[in-house]
């Protein structure tokens, strides 16, 4: 499963495509940390934070390769930077949509899982993902005929 693939998918699945509002968090991030004007009050908990960390760690792994160790997704911040990048980039409807798959996943007690059920948690919702994007394709295409 390449990275990209799977963090569009994942993307996707919880709501959001990574476009002009991902662009406009990096640009927020790089820049400074005041908050956008009409930011909304969406935060997650800690118990989600957790949750959005491992998930986003399984996509981008910590790794080593001739004795040179690559930092993973939670050495970098990836996490902080998603809650901030939904917050400040992304309005209500997104804010649910992402909130309805994290409970999803926290309902299933993810972070009691070993990585190996994360890891068959993870497939199973990219292939859900992507059964969903494609019958909503059909949908617009439908629509648009």
């Amino acid at each position: 499963m390449e990275r990209r693939e799977v963090i569009k998918n994942i993307a996707l699945m919880l709501g959001g495509t990574f476009s002009a509002p991902t662009l406009m968090a990096m640009n927020h991030w790089e820049q400074s940390t005041r908050p956008v004007s009409g930011v909304s009050a969406f935060s997650l908990t800690e118990n989600q934070q957790k949750i959005v960390a491992e998930i986003a760690e399984a996509i981008i792994p910590r790794t080593g390769t001739a004795g040179e160790a690559s930092p993973g997704a939670k050495d970098v911040g990836v996490p902080a930077f998603i809650e901030m990048m939904l917050k400040d980039c992304y309005a209500q409807p997104e804010h649910l949509s992402f909130m309805e798959g994290l409970t999803s996943i926290e309902q299933a007690k993810f972070l009691e899982m070993n990585a190996s059920e994360r890891l068959g948690v993870l497939k199973y919702l990219e292939q859900e993902t992507k059964a969903e994007m494609k019958a909503r394709q059909v949908k617009q295409t439908k629509m648009g005929q």
